[in-house]
């Protein structure tokens, strides 16, 4: 399971999730696991080839970890090619409706297997070819009257002046409702904090790892990575000193990049920053080792 929490602020949406695969009892599988993806988006006229719409969307998926990853594989490869009859334009329903047709398919597909534990809850968003402003849809799911039908569901998000959104674990959902409103901007505790805040209650097993996070900006989804900070010791001393610690998608950046150490590369990756006050207390930290 894990948590994925969406939020909005000047009409942007942002996506952050944990990065912690558990397997059917609890057991934890890793703590690198891809949630959050970006698809690709790309409208032409089916006769003239002309470009009619072009955007990154952002997809964000909580429950079964094969139904999520097929999804995002699936629904990017499918609409980074679609093609329209005529002069026309469509609007990011249908965008989400053709998505929403395979999060059904592939989901009735792996519950047909391995019963609900196949199943998976997503988002998507991205920016209406029609109306040029960011929308976001949910999929997902609920038994029908009888407790043993699934129905599937679609439905947008109407956003709300300040307003959060959670989705997965039921246990880490309750905590993070209970604790949402300790969200502030202007007084340093972010979304990404309330996050770090789940991850690290120790009664939340099914959360855990790094926080991946990606934005819908301007109309174009990315990702970003995130820094952390630790301490370490320069070599062949006893100094110490606080370093940044660079991970995207929960996996650590910085040995793929020392790897090639002898070519000028960049991942050319932003990475968001938000726990500026760990730096200074690891800093106060480091310079008390120091001077013992």
């Amino acid at each position: 399971m894990t948590l994925c929490i969406a939020w909005t602020r000047k009409g942007e949406i942002s996506f952050a999730s944990d990065s912690r695969l558990t397997d059917g009892v609890g057991n934890i599988v890793t703590d690198i696991a891809t949630k959050i993806f970006t698809i690709h988006v790309r409208i032409t006229n089916h006769d003239r080839r002309a470009l009619l719409f072009q955007a990154n969307y952002g997809l964000c998926f909580t429950g079964s970890y094969l139904n999520g990853s097929i999804l995002a594989d699936t629904i990017s490869e499918l609409l980074s090619s679609l093609r329209m009859n005529k002069d026309e334009r469509i609007g990011a329903e249908v965008v989400a409706q053709i998505a929403f047709e395979i999060y059904k398919d592939v989901s009735a597909h792996l519950m047909s297997i391995n019963g609900p534990r196949g199943l998976s809850e997503a988002w998507l968003a991205g920016c209406c070819p029609l109306k040029g402003v960011h929308r976001m849809f949910k999929f997902s799911w609920q038994y029908s009257g009888d407790n043993e039908t699934i129905d599937f569901i679609m439905t947008e998000e109407a956003w709300e002046k300040g307003s959060i959104a959670f989705l997965g674990d039921s246990t880490a959902v309750s905590f993070a409702e209970e604790i949402k409103g300790k969200v502030d901007f202007a007084k340093g505790y972010t979304e990404y904090h309330l996050l770090k805040e789940v991850i690290e209650n120790e009664d939340i097993q099914t959360v855990g790892g790094a926080i991946q996070t990606g934005h819908l900006l301007h109309g174009d989804f990315s990702l970003f990575g995130m820094v952390d900070y630790e301490i370490d010791t320069m070599p062949g001393t006893e100094f110490s000193f606080v370093k940044p610690v660079y991970t995207f998608r929960g996996i650590p950046l910085t040995r793929a990049i020392k790897s090639v150490n002898h070519v000028a590369i960049d991942t050319n990756k932003i990475s968001m920053a938000p726990f500026s006050e760990k730096e200074q207390q690891m800093k106060q930290k480091a310079n008390e080792m120091n001077k013992k």
